[in-house]
């Protein structure tokens, strides 16, 4: 069975404008460069796992204009299945103007276009790599609208998927389903924030806040920490992961977040089918391997490590979908399931 990630999100033309420092309000600033490129939290995140080479289906949807053309070839190039991704007649794809300052922070704005045209009657999860089973690890954002992404993990709970909710763009107000149908959530500090209403300074600080998102339904929570690397909790047990790769220089952090969280579902995926007993849905291998006081654990960690290898390599270069690593330029042994 080949090991297979489902991507429910939005489809984002990046127009990224590289300056010397971010513009005030008012003012113009010239740009040193300009580029376009593929986006999306959820193209990025199933970008970056169908890199790594798993089976990736992405279910979304674009305009019938240019972008939307190109992003359906981009997808086919990367090697994303598109038989869930509908094209909308007159209305634009969704587009993302992006500022790059000189160290690479950046700003973005979102206009969704045709991404708020998922329904909830959209959502359908795709077979497997042996085409009888589900999807082994589904994967949603807050980009697209809040029905769809319910629906999605709805069916994913009904049929033994694993799901990992990440919440981003932040924002206040979410119905209380969506991190009880949650396996892993995995937001980043400013989304932590916000929806647990805990300081992310400090480690008890993040404890706390970690604590706070389980209470409402994920048994697992999985913090991107940006440079300082990510954290793990699961019940009680909590620990920080450092980076453990320093990028040889920080270009352009647009969607380091998103190969994070791409390579964490595909790891996890690779995991999850080393550690099946026969007939076993994902989910419930997952359960399983979260009560285990160590094969979880352990390779839980070895996902996040993953991640953060994926995520540090992608800041080397400009640009989002294009400066994520594929699976040969990574170190040997990080696809490794043995313990």
């Amino acid at each position: 069975m080949e090991p297979s990630v489902c991507v429910v999100g939005a489809c984002n033309m990046d127009l990224v404008a590289y300056v010397p420092r971010m513009p005030v309000i008012g003012e113009t600033l010239h740009g040193t460069k300009f580029q376009m490129g593929f986006g999306g939290k959820g193209a990025n995140q199933a970008a970056q796992a169908a890199k790594l080479g798993t089976a990736t289906t992405f279910i979304g949807r674009v305009g019938d204009d240019v972008f939307g053309h190109q992003f359906l070839d981009n997808f086919k190039k990367v090697g994303i299945r598109t038989d869930h991704v509908g094209v909308v007649s007159g209305v634009s794809t969704g587009v993302a103007p992006i500022n790059v300052d000189q160290h690479g922070a950046n700003s973005i704005v979102i206009v969704n276009g045709a991404n708020d045209h998922l329904t909830e009657n959209g959502p359908s999860l795709p077979p497997s790599g042996n085409q009888t089973d589900c999807a082994l690890v589904l994967v949603v954002q807050l980009e697209v609208p809040l029905a769809p992404t319910l629906a999605a993990l709805r069916l994913a709970r009904a049929h033994g998927v694993v799901t990992i909710v990440n919440p981003a763009p932040a924002r206040e107000g979410l119905p209380a389903e969506l991190l009880a149908l949650a396996d892993i959530v995995s937001p980043n500090e400013p989304e932590t924030h916000m929806l647990t209403g805990c300081p992310v300074d400090s480690e008890a600080a993040l404890r706390q806040a970690t604590e706070t998102l389980m209470r409402q339904g994920p048994p697992c929570v999985v913090l991107t920490l940006g440079a300082r690397g990510a954290a793990l909790a699961v019940g009680s047990r909590f620990e920080q992961v450092p980076v453990g790769r320093t990028p040889a220089k920080v270009v352009d952090t647009t969607g380091a977040g998103d190969s994070f969280v791409g390579s964490f579902a595909t790891l996890l995926a690779h995991h999850l089918l080393a550690s099946a007993t026969p007939g076993e849905q994902p989910r419930a291998t997952l359960l399983r391997l979260l009560s285990s006081p160590h094969e979880g654990w352990t390779r839980l960690l070895a996902c996040i490590r993953g991640a953060n290898v994926c995520a540090s390599m992608s800041v080397e270069r400009e640009g989002t979908q294009c400066s994520y690593p594929t699976r040969d330029q990574l170190p040997a042994g990080l696809f490794e399931t043995r313990l």
